[in-house]
């Protein structure tokens, strides 16, 4: 019937975006299950290769609003406020930080700059002085994916701010 093919095109784009969330999701887990331990294997990372490149430019687009809203915040607002913003900011570093290092990235941090940042992180008092973090940001940032040290470094950090 002439009705079939007019509805087959939105079906079919359906079906496809219903399969990259199927990939998505899936991917989600996986990377889930590789925190803190081994990548994706290649295979994987070839069959989330799309979707994984689609989510780094939601966290990259996510890491400039949250640090938009921390320097708005850090002017002049309470310290809890720049607490909650700077949470914001870690919870998604933290994502960045877990899809890179599933995704197979390599630290570009060198180990004398990975010991300095371990020890900045130990040093940030997040709840009572959140400004100790908001200097280390830029740092944290381009540091990515950290080494799994820092990582738990800054998943402290995370405690601290949401414990609040």
């Amino acid at each position: 019937t002439p009705a079939e093919p007019a509805t087959a095109a939105p079906r079919s784009a359906i079906q496809a975006k219903m399969q990259k969330l199927r990939l998505y999701e899936q991917m989600r887990i996986r990377i889930e299950e590789c925190r803190g331990g081994q990548p994706l294997f290649p295979a994987e990372r070839l069959a989330f290769a799309q979707v994984a490149r689609e989510r780094e430019e939601e966290v990259m687009s996510t890491r400039r609003e949250t640090s938009e809203m921390v320097d708005a915040v850090q002017r002049g607002s309470s310290k809890r406020a720049i607490a909650e913003a700077c949470l914001e900011w870690v919870i998604n570093e933290r994502h960045i930080h877990e899809l890179r290092h599933a995704m197979g990235g390599k630290s570009d941090c060198k180990s004398s700059n990975d010991a300095h940042l371990r020890a900045k992180v130990r040093k940030v008092d997040a709840r009572r002085k959140p400004l100790q973090l908001v200097a280390a940001m830029r740092e944290l940032e381009s540091a990515h994916p950290w080494s799994r040290a820092l990582a738990m470094g800054v998943d402290a950090i995370e405690e601290q701010l949401s414990s609040g």
